[in-house]
């Protein structure tokens, strides 16, 4: 199944904590393979399938690469296609995941050679987004909504009994809006879940503790842990934060 993914509406799929297994571009086009697949959040289980641009500008699209070596970091901002050259076909672990209008942006870690290095990549985007799904995964989307509509005709005309079951299901307003806003969260993209708003002072330092793979408080004078800290404060977005970086790290 081929599915746009519209930048007006909440991610229908994420990527966070997926392996991308092969980048592809030819003529303007791009598509990113998931050996293990991605999380498809409406029905809460993982999907095989592969992401595709459709038109992308390669000119302007960019990789920033970085090792960390103790409080040191040392690294370099190369082409998308001069990336996928060297690294298209290793493991790529996304960690951050973030769009806007005209880009799409993915953080995370290379494994390669018994080594770890770290990527930050900015995919400038001049055509559509699509999720390209499984025909098997498809095929239990379609079971899925097939079993939804009996149900959905089966409460038409039970109407009276629903109503007499959600009474006795919800029993206090406190109860609605406690569910509410746990399904709210669930369904939020990661872009937005790791947002201050979204989330609280130890929430931020646990995610900012699985991004670098230790423990802040431990840190010393790393200056990667150091920079996050406003973050974890509630000072500063992380998007921000990872978006000044880049720009320093390539010279800017």
């Amino acid at each position: 199944m081929k599915l746009k993914r519209d930048f007006n509406y909440a991610l229908p799929y994420a990527l966070h904590d997926a392996y991308i297994s092969n980048m592809h571009y030819h003529q303007g086009t791009l598509t990113l393979d998931f050996d293990q697949g991605f999380y498809d959040i409406g029905r809460d289980c993982a999907v095989g399938g592969s992401v595709y641009f459709d038109s992308i500008d390669p000119a302007f699209s960019e990789v920033l690469v970085y090792k960390r070596k103790g409080n040191k970091v040392k690294g370099k901002v190369m082409s998308l296609k001069k990336f996928i050259k060297k690294y298209g076909e290793e493991e790529l672990q996304l960690i951050d995941e973030y769009y806007d209008d005209d880009s799409a942006k993915y953080g995370g870690t290379i494994l390669c050679d018994d080594d770890v290095l770290y990527f930050e990549m900015n995919i400038i985007i001049l055509g559509d987004m699509y999720y390209l799904l499984d025909a098997n995964d498809l095929d239990e989307e379609e079971d899925s909504e097939e079993g939804q509509d009996d149900e959905v005709e089966e409460d038409e005309n039970n109407e009276d009994a629903d109503d007499e079951e959600d009474d006795d299901v919800a029993e206090t307003l406190e109860d609605i809006e406690e569910a509410l806003d746990h399904l709210e969260k669930k369904e939020l993209p990661w872009a937005e879940r790791v947002l201050v708003k979204n989330t609280t002072f130890e929430q931020r330092r646990k995610i900012v503790e699985d991004s670098l793979g230790g423990d802040v408080t431990c840190a010393g004078d790393d200056v990667i842990a150091e920079m996050y800290n406003d973050y974890i404060d509630g000072k500063i977005e992380l998007a921000d934060i990872n978006r000044e970086y880049m720009k320093m790290m390539g010279g800017e």
